[in-house]
């Protein structure tokens, strides 16, 4: 299943896998699932979608995983790591083009990640009642995968199965 707000992301996956049955694409709002039932998932994964999403997208998101996922499931989401220092500085830095990213380490960056932070992603996914497992930048048996380029975070979040 393949979930996107743009229809032709949606249209170009469907031209790239073809008539697989097993692809289903849903057109999204933005922050909703609604077409999903509540633990109807077992993995989610996203990958550079929740490095461009504000904060309050985000938690909704982190909720809406934590509905659909069944106890037990697993979620996987690259997203945003400002540092929390930093974060005061975005109004002042976002003003600021490139000399403002250098303040606060992003440089490289197209200066379009979220002014969020790994702790507000792990919070807010607390927040929803998921389990944060592991923050990481890199992975990959010898680590050759990784997103410090631009300072994100791969976070593995669980849902925890409910205790007898």
């Amino acid at each position: 299943m393949i979930v996107d707000i743009n229809q032709e992301c949606l249209d170009a996956c469907r031209s790239r896998f073809g008539d697989d049955p097993r692809l289903r694409g849903h057109l999204t709002t933005g922050s909703s699932l609604s077409f999903l039932d509540g633990e109807s998932i077992d993995f989610a994964w996203s990958f550079d979608s929740f490095v461009h999403m504000d904060g309050d997208v985000i938690t909704g998101y982190l909720g809406e995983r934590a509905r659909v996922l069944r106890p037990g499931g697993r979620a996987v989401i690259h997203h945003a790591g400002l540092r929390d220092w930093s974060l005061a500085l975005v109004p002042i830095t976002s003003r600021s083009g490139l000399v403002g990213r250098v303040v606060q380490g992003r440089w490289r960056d197209s200066g379009n990640r979220s002014p969020v932070s790994r702790q507000h992603v792990a919070g807010w996914a607390r927040s929803v009642g998921l389990t944060v497992e592991q923050q990481t930048q890199r992975w990959g048996e010898h680590g050759q995968y990784d997103v410090r380029k631009y300072g994100d975070w791969i976070t593995l979040l669980h849902k925890p199965v409910a205790a007898e």
